[in-house]
């Protein structure tokens, strides 16, 4: 059970924009339109979303360039009790 809420914000991306998201969160990132590609640091593979898919972010640092104009939903999971910057 959760005793947290999730973190949700929407981002609109211009063509070729870049967002980061820096490490130590863990969620969900999701393309409400358009297309956006992902890359995750430390892994090999990138990923492709368009319109109405979602990948799971790991809390590794994760670049986000949009194709085209895009609309990206970034769902965070709440930092960890006691979590110091």
């Amino acid at each position: 059970m959760r005793n947290a809420m999730q973190r949700v914000t929407t981002i609109n991306l211009e063509q070729a924009q870049l967002l980061v998201l820096e490490s130590g969160r863990r969620g969900r990132v999701r393309v409400l339109c358009g297309a956006a590609w992902l890359t995750e640091e430390g892994d090999t593979d990138d990923t492709l979303l368009c319109a109405g898919g979602e990948h799971v972010v790991s809390g590794r640092r994760t670049l986000i360039e949009a194709f085209g104009a895009a609309r990206v939903q970034i769902l965070l999971e709440p930092l960890p009790a006691g979590y110091r910057c």
